[in-house]
């Protein structure tokens, strides 16, 4: 399903690969994340290679071939017009929720700005 992305321009679809080679640093198996996204009448070519993570990757990859997707040209039309609320809590080591440190005393619903 296509999604709209965070700090990439446009809808994506997105596959995420796992149980790659063990990872120097964790031990754990490396991940990488693909995002294939529309690139209308241009030709196929890969944008960008991060490590967002120790040993998880994004790559992003755009082609034409699946702007002509049904359900892609309609998340694009959707992702434009409507911003998407995600909310994200503080967790401990364990993966546990941590209390939310709120900044200007606000409540854990209210959006805080980044210039604060």
């Amino acid at each position: 399903r296509p999604r709209a992305p965070g700090k990439h321009r446009g809808v994506y679809f997105r596959q995420v690969y796992g149980n790659g080679t063990a990872c120097d640093l964790t031990g754990e198996p490396r991940t990488t994340e693909l995002r294939i996204m529309c690139a209308k009448d241009e030709p196929t070519y890969v944008s960008s290679i991060e490590e967002v993570a120790t040993c998880r990757y994004v790559v992003t990859f755009h082609t034409d071939v699946i702007c002509q997707h049904p359900a892609f040209a309609q998340a694009g039309s959707d992702a434009d017009s409507k911003p998407e609320d995600i909310r994200c809590e503080p967790l401990d080591e364990d993966g546990n929720p941590l209390p939310s440190p709120l900044l200007g005393g606000g409540t854990a619903d209210e959006p805080q700005s980044e210039d604060r």
